[in-house]
C-alpha cells in the first residue's frame, strides 16, 4: 500500500463523496494529495473549476510547494435533475463549466507541468455510466458526462508520446451528495438494487482503489481506457 510514497496528487472536488475517499486512499498509498472544492475549508483549498487562469495558477502554486505534480484526479461534478424542456441556459454553462470545461484545463494545465518536467505522469477523470447510459432526468450530465468520456480518449493520444497516461472512471449509482435526495426515496433505492448484480449501492470507498490503481505503476500500459465500478449495474439492460 506504499507503491505512491512521493508522489504528488491533486484532487478536484475533494471536500465529500468520492473525491475525499479517493483523497484519503492515495494518501494511505503514500502519495502528497492536494484537494480543492468550491469553497475553502479545513484540508481543503479553494479553486474554480470554472476559471481557466485560476486552475492554472493553482496548478503552478503545486510545483511551487512540493516540487513537481505527478498525479490529477478531476474529480469535481455537478448534476441537476429536471425535465429537459426546464433546463436553462445557466444549467448548461454550470454543468459544462465544471464537468468539462473544469476538467479540460486542469489536464491542460498539469500536462503542461508534467511535460516540462519530463515526469510520466497520470490523468484520471471520473465520468459516469450516464456516459452511455441515458437517463431522462439528466440529460445535460449525461452528456457532459460522455464529453468527459470521449476528451479521455482524445487526451490519452495527445499525451501519449510525452508518457503521460489518461484514463477514466465511470461509477455507478454511489452514495454520495450529488444523489443524496434521489435516494431518499426508499423505492427508487430497491429500484437500483434490484438492476444492479450485486444487490447493492456503491459507496465512494468502493471507487477509490481504482484510482489509486490508474495512479500506480501498476497500471503503466493502460491509457485511454474506462474503468467501470458499478456493481454491473449495466449487465441486465
Amino acid at each position: 500500500m506504499s507503491e505512491l510514497i512521493g508522489k504528488v496528487a491533486w484532487v478536484t472536488g475533494g471536500g465529500g463523496g468520492i473525491g475525499a475517499a479517493i483523497v484519503d486512499e492515495l494518501r494511505q498509498r503514500g502519495a502528497i494529495v492536494r484537494a480543492t472544492d468550491r469553497d475553502e475549508a479545513e484540508g481543503l483549498d479553494r479553486c474554480d473549476m470554472r476559471d481557466p487562469d485560476e486552475i492554472d495558477r493553482y496548478a503552478r502554486s503545486l510545483v511551487a510547494a512540493h516540487g513537481k505534480l505527478d498525479i490529477l484526479v478531476n474529480n469535481a461534478g455537478i448534476q441537476r435533475r429536471k425535465q429537459f424542456v426546464d433546463f436553462t441556459e445557466a444549467d448548461f454553462d454550470d454543468i459544462f463549466g465544471v464537468n468539462v470545461r473544469g476538467m479540460f484545463f486542469a489536464s491542460q494545465a498539469a500536462a503542461r507541468i508534467m511535460i516540462e518536467a519530463g515526469c510520466a505522469g497520470s490523468i484520471i477523470n471520473i465520468s459516469s455510466v450516464n456516459a452511455t447510459h441515458a437517463q431522462p432526468e439528466t440529460v445535460l450530465y449525461c452528456a457532459s458526462k460522455g464529453a468527459v468520456a470521449t476528451m479521455t480518449r482524445a487526451l490519452a493520444v495527445a499525451f501519449g508520446r510525452h508518457g503521460i497516461r489518461v484514463n477514466a472512471i465511470a461509477p455507478g449509482t454511489i452514495v454520495t451528495g450529488l444523489n443524496r435526495d434521489r435516494l431518499s426515496n426508499q423505492d427508487t433505492v430497491e429500484g437500483v438494487i434490484q438492476v444492479t448484480a450485486l444487490g447493492r449501492l456503491g459507496m465512494p470507498q468502493d471507487v477509490a482503489p481504482t484510482a489509486a490503481f490508474l495512479a500506480g505503476d501498476g497500471a503503466s500500459f493502460i491509457t485511454g481506457s474506462t474503468i467501470a465500478v458499478h456493481g454491473g449495474w449495466t449487465l441486465q439492460g
